[in-house]
């Protein structure tokens, strides 16, 4: 009886601070996919991902932050200057790439699902082309639940040099 109320007591007392916690400190964070359209079938598709969204430790957004060391001042507002920085390092320094897989001739390139944040497209061609590197933005947002938008781009012409 005695080991019963002990073993009790814990449970209660696991039950109370679980109970107290609040409920977006546990709670997975909203994702989507990034979304890539307009590129060769067969390329290799790439994403750095540079700034990642930041919370809390009541899981309430704040703001971006940098995954790499003073990429950006602002990272909710990067500059020109900063992102033609990142262009010159070597990819080593982006961290790890995250694939883009194209499921179907023709179609687009997609990734696992992906948190708020900035991340930069690279495309490795098999045909010569020249694609230039991208910067795709998903961001997150209250507005109608907690949710994240935008990680699509379609690769106008432009963003090509090389084609035939």
């Amino acid at each position: 009886m005695k080991q019963l109320k002990k073993w009790a007591a814990v449970l209660l007392a696991f039950m109370l601070v679980v109970t107290l916690m609040p409920a977006n400190s546990i709670a997975a964070k909203p994702t989507t996919k990034l979304i890539v359209t307009g590129v060769e079938d067969g390329a290799t598709v790439n994403a750095y991902k540079l700034t990642e969204a930041d919370f809390n430790a009541d899981g309430e957004f704040k703001g971006y932050k940098n995954l790499i060391t003073d990429a950006f001042a602002n990272p909710s507002e990067p500059k020109t200057s900063e992102w033609s920085a990142l262009l010159n390092k070597p990819v080593a320094e982006l961290g790890t790439a995250i694939p883009l897989n194209q499921a179907a001739a023709g179609g687009a390139y997609e990734s696992a699902p992906q948190e708020a944040g900035l991340y930069m497209i690279l495309v490795t061609s098999t045909k010569g082309v020249v694609y230039n590197p991208m910067l795709v933005g998903i961001t997150y947002t209250t507005e109608g639940g907690e949710q994240v938008k935008g990680g699509t781009i379609n690769v106008p012409a432009e963003f090509k040099l090389g084609e035939d």
